[in-house]
Formats: structure tokens, C-alpha cells, sequence
């Protein structure tokens, strides 16, 4: 008997469910399978958002397509990724069962409540070599799917607590995996509150009159500082005279920006360390950048209006 080409698009998932089909066929009816994957739109274009490249369809439209031209003899595709309405001629012909939709990080036990409890002398077990990657892997894919699938805010929250609880508990079993770490909290607190200080002494040593520039070019990074200074000795050249402040108080914005990307790539730190650490960090930065945008105002120009968080030069 002469096989039949089912047709799939070529993902974990979509060729997992193709497979299952084709086991069923084999298993019920004696019809063997073979899998034929096809590469939609869809797959070629996924970065795009999906509204601006032509919806659903995009999906299926080149499996609909071998469909009708008869390149295939049958298709196996996600609900979830499929149209409210087929083409004359196709029709749904069955769908599996449903399996559990549910999502699970799945982790050790640590308490009685939740398993069998070690005893003191045994200690808790030897960490898998790969522990330190996979926890670092799953932080930043549960990180990513919560940006992009667009959760309600509420729900998204109750999940990452439960999501935080769950890898503060790994974690804290295994301290001296994760000790120094990206994932270490005390390590990364540590980082936060040299960020929090650098921003917080730069917004004080710069909040006093044009005497306390050399106090504001102390806290400036090198790199900063030099950019400044050779702006200063530009404008000074051309202009012929001193220039104020307000140079001091843009390369402050860039510094402020610079702390700002080393600040989101810092990792877990305590919730309620975080907020705290944060709050400070936030009040710092808009001191200086707040008085950026003023420097950056030609003369004469309103207060009504700014004209960004933060304002280059």
C-alpha cells in the first residue's frame, strides 16, 4: 500500500504533533507516513509582528497550497496557528486529544511540605555539572516570554513571583554553584549599590555652583570626563570664552545612561532589595537628568516642555 505525504512545518512542535499523526495512521489503519516539512511565510518572517506581515494565514498558506496542488496528501498544523476560515476544498478532518496546557518549572523539593527532607548529614545532593547555564538559560527565556507574549499585567506578576520563589529556592540550595556569579543576589546587590552610589555622589558633586566642578569631574567615569573636557576646549577655542556648566551636566546624562545599561544587566537580586535600590537610583539619575535637558535648551527657551528623559550632546 503506497504511503501518504503529511505535511508539516518544520518545528519541535509542529513535527512532534506530525509524528504523533503518523504513529496513529500507522497503528490504527495500517497507513504508513511520510513526513514532508514545508517552510511557511510565517517561518521565514517570524521576528516581524505578526499583524503587520498578514496575520495567520502566513502560517499555512504554502501547506494549503501543496494541499490543493496535490503535493501532499494531508496536513498536520497547530490550532492555535490556524485561520477562522479554510479555502474551498480543504476541510479539518480530525483534531487529537488535548494535553494538559498547562506550563511547569519543575525543581527539587527543599521542605517536608513539598518532599522528602534530607538530613544534616547527608546534606543536599551534588549539583548537576550544568546547573549554573541551565538556571541562566530558563532566567532568560522566562524573561523573554514574558516580554513578548504580552501577559496581563496581573497574572504576569503573580507568575513571577511564584517563577522568582521557585529560583531563589535553587539558589539558596547550591550557594557555592552560584556564588560570584551572575545569578549570585548578594553579589549582584553589591553591584547595584556601587551603581547606586556612582550615580548618587555625580547628582551631589555636580548640585552646587560652578565651584564645585572639580568635585563633578572626579565622579565623572575617564571616558566621560575626557569627552567633556574636549568638548570644553572646543567651545572655549571657538567661542573664546569659558563655557558653563551645562557641557558638565550633559556628559552627567551620558553617565547616567552608561549606569543605566550596566544597571539592566545586573541579575536576581531580592525583590524587596531591588525596589529599595532602585528608588534611589531612579531619584539620583533624574536630578541629573532633568537638569540635563535644562542645559541642553537653547536660550531663552521655556521650562514647560522637556525635551527628553535624558539629552545628549
Amino acid at each position: 500500500m503506497p504511503s501518504l505525504k503529511l505535511g508539516t512545518r518544520g518545528s519541535q512542535l509542529a513535527l512532534f504533533q506530525a509524528h504523533a499523526v503518523a504513529g496513529l495512521l500507522q497503528s490504527r489503519a495500517g497507513v504508513a507516513c511520510d513526513i514532508v516539512v514545508i517552510k511557511t511565510s510565517g517561518d521565514r518572517l517570524a521576528e516581524a509582528p505578526l499583524a503587520e506581515i498578514g496575520g495567520k494565514r502566513l502560517f499555512v498558506k504554502e501547506i494549503e497550497d501543496a494541499l490543493l496542488g496535490g503535493a501532499i496528501d494531508l496536513a498536520v498544523q497547530s490550532s492555535k496557528d490556524m485561520p477562522a476560515s479554510l479555502p474551498p476544498g480543504l476541510a479539518l478532518g480530525a483534531v487529537l486529544p488535548r494535553e494538559d496546557a498547562r506550563d511547569a518549572v519543575v525543581l527539587p523539593a527543599l521542605s517536608e511540605a513539598e518532599g522528602p527532607a534530607l538530613s544534616e548529614a547527608e546534606g543536599p545532593p551534588e549539583a548537576p555539572a550544568d546547573l549554573t547555564a541551565t538556571v541562566r538559560t530558563l532566567r532568560g527565556r522566562w524573561q523573554q516570554e514574558i516580554a513578548a507574549r504580552g501577559v496581563d499585567p496581573e497574572l504576569a506578576q503573580a507568575l513571577d513571583r511564584r517563577f522568582t520563589a521557585a529560583f531563589a529556592r535553587v539558589i539558596s540550595r547550591w550557594p557555592s554553584v552560584f556564588g560570584g556569579t551572575d545569578l549570585d543576589p548578594d553579589a549582584n546587590r553589591k553591584r547595584m549599590e556601587s551603581l547606586v552610589r556612582r550615580v548618587e555622589d555625580l547628582a551631589s558633586s555636580l548640585g552646587g555652583s560652578a565651584g564645585a566642578a572639580s568635585g563633578g569631574d572626579a565622579a565623572l567615569s575617564p571616558t566621560t570626563r575626557l569627552a567633556a573636557m574636549l568638548k570644553e576646549r572646543l567651545a572655549s577655542n571657538t567661542i573664546g570664552g569659558k563655557v558653563d556648566d551645562d557641557i558638565r551636566w550633559r556628559a552627567a546624562a551620558e553617565e547616567v545612561r552608561q549606569a543605566q545599561a550596566s544597571w539592566a544587566r545586573i541579575g536576581p537580586v531580592r525583590d524587596e532589595v531591588r525596589r529599595a535600590l532602585a528608588d534611589r537610583f531612579q531619584r539620583a539619575g533624574r536630578r541629573i537628568t532633568e537638569r540635563a535637558d535644562e542645559a541642553g535648551r537653547p536660550s531663552g527657551a521655556g521650562r514647560t516642555r522637556p525635551t527628553s528623559s535624558l539629552t545628549g550632546s
